[in-house]
Parts: structure tokens; sequence; C-alpha cells
């Protein structure tokens, strides 16, 4: 009987010792879990005080470098653009101030005089007298003598004596025919006693040499005289010598 006892003994102390052999390799791996755990927030703890311990409070001796670097290219940037703004407001005032010197310039030029031609080739019968009477044989009477009288035939062309525009065409009481051009300068050339019939109307641009008229008999304030064209010039509105006008050619 007791030899048949032993065996169940036996394997109850096998069942044991597997179970307590169970709890401990699990107790063994839980372990293992736990101080795997732990070192990772260890871990992570560490990383943490590391990254608060490097982090900077203030300014690092290499950030500081390079921010004085930045604060001097900042000064430097703005002290060249504010140099530019100031050059191009002083270069702007001086384009301003030659632009408005040459347009006074211009302005303070007189228009350039035109060279004037004879309107025909003659002798001088009358000659200019500058404000001075002169007995006038046909009025019979003293009278200021304004230009100058051309002797040529009857029907000669006469011929504008620069360039400019025509600005009045009229028969004149005294003077019969008369075609009067406007130039540059402030210069007028008056062409008296003409035939009826002219070459030109008024508002018409006409050219140095251009046949204007022809010499007639026309005017009743010279008609004593052989036939002759009565040349007058002005400047800015005042008689002046035609003779000398075309011989100075201004």
């Amino acid at each position: 009987m007791q030899n048949q006892e032993h065996p169940k003994e036996s394997g109850k102390n096998l069942g044991f010792y597997a179970a307590s052999g169970i709890c401990l390799l699990t107790l063994v791996a839980a372990i293992g879990v736990g101080i795997s755990g732990l070192g990772k927030e260890s871990a992570n703890e560490a990383q943490v005080s590391v990254a608060e311990e490097t982090e900077p409070t203030g300014a690092t001796t290499s950030d500081l470098t390079v921010s004085e670097e930045e604060d001097e290219t900042s000064e430097q940037n703005v002290v060249t653009i504010g140099g530019g703004l100031d050059t191009s407001s002083e270069e702007t005032e001086e384009t301003f101030a030659s632009e408005e010197a040459e347009e006074t310039a211009t302005e303070s030029q007189p228009d350039p005089a035109p060279s004037f031609a004879l309107p025909v080739e003659g002798e001088i019968l009358t000659e200019y007298s500058d404000g001075e009477l002169v007995k006038n044989e046909t009025l019979g009477e003293w009278r200021t003598h304004d230009g100058i009288d051309i002797a040529a035939a009857a029907n000669t062309p006469v011929k504008a004596a620069a360039d400019g525009t025509v600005t009045e065409v009229k028969e004149d009481p005294l003077w019969g025919m008369c075609v009067t051009i406007s130039h540059d300068g402030g210069y007028q050339t008056f062409y008296q006693g003409l035939k009826s019939r002219v070459e030109v109307s008024e508002g018409a641009a006409i050219a140095v040499g251009e046949i204007l008229g022809y010499v007639g008999t026309t005017a009743e304030a010279e008609l004593s005289l052989d036939p002759h064209l009565h040349f007058a010039v002005q400047k800015d509105g005042a008689w002046v010598d035609p003779a000398s006008v075309i011989s100075s050619g201004s």
C-alpha cells in the first residue's frame, strides 16, 4: 500500500515545481519590462534635461556675433539708402535747375534774323530818311520816307526778300497794291506800288526769291518818279533801313 502512494506524491511535487517555475519566469519578464520602461523614461528625462540645459537663456557668443554683424549690415544699408535718396534729390533739383536755366536762355534768345536779298535789282531813287522829313515831289509836302525806292521797269518780277508768311495783301489809296510778309526775328517787309495782279494770298508761306507780284505804277504818292518798287522793312514794329539790313544780312 505504501509503495502505491509514492508516485502520486511525486507527481504533485512535479506539478508544483512547474507552476512555480512559470510564475518565476513571469515575474522575471515583468521585472524586465518594468526595467526597460524605466530605462526609456530615464532616457527621455535625460534628453529633456540636456535640452533644458542647452536651451539658451540669452544669446550665445556665435548668436551675438551674427546679431552684431546683422546690426552693422542694417546700419550700413540704412546709411547707403539714406545717402542714395539724398543724392537723388540733389541730382533731381540740379536737373530741374539746369532745365529751367536752359528754358530761360532759350526764351531770352531772340529768333535768328533771316538773310535778306533785294526784291528787285535797280538804282535807288530815294533813300531811307531815318525819320527825317524829305520833300515828296508828287504830293508837294514834307514827309518821312520810311523805305527805299528801287528803279525797275514795269512788269519786272518782284521777289520775296526772305522766307516768311504773307500777312497782308491790300490796295492802299496812296501806295497802290501792297504785299506784307512776316519773317523770323520780328521782321516784316513791305512791297508797295505793285501791279494790281499779285501771285500770292494772305496766309501763304513764301520762300526767298519767290515771285509775289510785279512792278507797277499804282502808288499815287510817288507817281512823279520813274517806275519803281517802294520797299520798306520793320524790326519789331519800328522802321529800319532796308539797304543796311540787306547788306548786313541781319
